[in-house]
């Protein structure tokens, strides 16, 4: 594979780089040191240094100020960069934490982060693409997850076929992935509409129960716990309610013991669990999987990673909890869902999407993407919304929103089915809204279509922007489906740009009240399916 350099700021990269480090004696705080079986620069007080083709090469932040992949690359803290060819992996180990980064055609840019250039990091490199070789084994093994998760049942030939390796590669893994107990054989594969000859390939599939996720979904005064197994199914939900004043630490302590108390009662084996997956909503930091803001929280800067990996001793990743949705439906979800992008919009006390493009979430340059929440509908006269903006989505259609203009036509027609209904009812006062529309309240059915004509402006723009195959929609609507839907919809499809909302199609979520621990379980699985080792 050719290691031609595509742009413009890769090469400013490479020039100063090759410029720096013939010129200039090292410092011990621009460098990091490494152990393994590579040549890379290291503090030693060297001068210069040979730096031919293959090799990995490190360097410290100062180089990076004056060019213009710093715009796009940089973190809030202390990092180095890395440079190596496109068929080149780097693997950073750091504090006992593993970093995969790739950010470029040609070659590929990561950073890791440092602390003064004090900290030992393992350098460990291996094969992104390629060939049969046994240096690649990582890859070629997710290639085989994949494909077992993909089509459910597969025999050896198929695998290889899809995957593109040999057979003795693939002999290979599936015999350790049948030690291991991941995969079993199940009797001939299902024969296919082609004549064969000779008797049907054994078929593969994966073990559900082989391994197992825990996902933790924040809600708005409310925590959800699921123990899942390879396949997403549930084996467990516990959940418990908060008020929204709550201190976050103590959120977090009671959430502990909620998930601590899941894993017991499931079952499990500790050494079947994979790990923890923590859906927050709002802003999250990604590598320090840190919350930095939630308004409907009122959060800010929650380490949740840090929390629950100290005190559990596994691995935990950390994901605004509308994107995790969004994952599980791309992995999880029905067949066809598989598209080149998927957008997930879930509706609550607050509005957010998540986005996966050929099967990978799409998380923007500070991962803040899908906030459409915050999107303006209003520019004047809008309601202020808890972000501190005017006119947002949220102010226009979420759970306390419809609730709040429910209210107002009761006090207008205080004796009307609406208002009897919100009395009398049972259940949370948004499901009594939705009772009253099913028994004919024509009332409380214009109101919700209003609502909705307002998600569905805010859909409109989503389809202009991403252009997505398929929008799934969560919360709201799969209680109001029947009222909020048919709306939304005919405002999507008539205020999408030159036909766009003809070609999306809409669906809800088969995942149910679920889907939120469901996709924080997803985190944690996606690491076993992409990142298995």
């Amino acid at each position: 594979m050719s290691n031609t350099i595509p742009t413009t700021a890769t090469r400013c990269f490479i020039s100063d780089l090759l410029n720096f480090v013939k010129t200039i004696s090292l410092s011990h705080k621009n460098c990091v040191s490494a152990s393994g079986a590579h040549d890379i620069i290291t503090s030693n007080g060297a001068t210069k240094f040979p730096m031919p083709s293959g090799r990995v090469y490190a360097i410290g932040t100062s180089l990076m100020k004056d060019c213009p992949i710093d715009k796009h690359y940089r973190s809030a803290y202390n990092e180095s960069v890395l440079i190596y060819p496109l068929a080149k992996l780097i693997r950073v180990e750091a504090r006992g934490q593993a970093h995969d980064r790739i950010f470029t055609a040609g070659y590929k840019i990561g950073h890791i982060p440092l602390n003064g250039g004090k900290e030992k990091l393992l350098v460990k490199q291996r094969e992104l693409t390629g060939t049969n070789g046994s240096d690649i084994k990582s890859h070629n093994l997710r290639a085989v997850l994949l494909a077992l998760l993909q089509q459910k049942t597969i025999s050896r030939v198929r695998l290889a076929r899809l995957t593109g390796l040999s057979n003795t590669t693939i002999t290979h893994l599936v015999n350790e992935l049948l030690a291991e107990g991941i995969v079993e054989e199940i009797g001939a594969e299902e024969p296919s509409t082609a004549p064969t000859v000779g008797r049907p390939p054994t078929a593969l599939r994966l073990i559900p129960t082989a391994r197992y996720a825990v996902g933790v979904h924040f809600g708005v005064g409310s925590v959800r716990v699921a123990v899942t197994d390879l396949l997403a199914q549930p084996l467990l939900t516990l959940s418990l309610e908060h008020p929204l004043e709550r201190p976050a630490g103590e959120v977090l302590e009671d959430t502990l013991a909620l998930v601590r108390s899941a894993i017991a009662e499931s079952g499990i084996p500790p050494a079947a669990l994979v790990g923890v997956g923590v859906g927050a909503s709002g802003l999250v930091d990604l590598e320090r999987g840190v919350n930095l803001l939630a308004p409907n929280l009122g959060w800010r800067d929650v380490p949740l990673r840090d929390w629950f990996a100290d005190a559990l001793g596994v691995p935990v990743w950390v994901d605004n909890n509308v994107r995790a949705m969004a994952l599980a439906e791309s992995m999880f979800g029905q067949e066809d869902h598989r598209t080149e992008a998927l957008a997930f919009v879930y509706a609550r006390i607050g509005v957010g999407a998540g986005l996966v493009v050929n099967g990978k979430l799409y998380h923007g340059s500070v991962a803040g993407a899908g906030e459409i929440g915050h999107t303006t509908l209003l520019g004047v006269g809008g309601e202020p919304c808890r972000c501190g903006n005017v006119g947002c989505l949220e102010t226009l259609f979420s759970e306390p929103v419809i609730v709040r203009c429910a209210q107002a036509l009761a006090e207008q027609a205080p004796d009307d089915l609406l208002a009897t209904t919100l009395r009398e009812g049972q259940g949370p006062l948004i499901e009594r809204v939705f009772a009253a529309a099913e028994q004919g309240d024509s009332a409380t059915r214009a109101m919700l279509a209003e609502r909705a004509h307002y998600m569905g402006i805010a859909l409109a723009n989503l389809v202009n922007v991403l252009n997505p195959d398929l929008i799934v929609l969560g919360g709201l609507f799969v209680q109001g489906r029947r009222w909020l839907v048919p709306a939304a919809e005919a405002t999507l499809r008539a205020r999408a740009f030159a036909g766009l909302g003809e070609r999306v199609r809409l669906e809800i979520t088969q995942f149910g009240s679920h889907v939120g621990v469901i996709g924080a379980a997803a985190l944690a699985l996606n690491s076993f399916f992409y990142q298995a080792t």
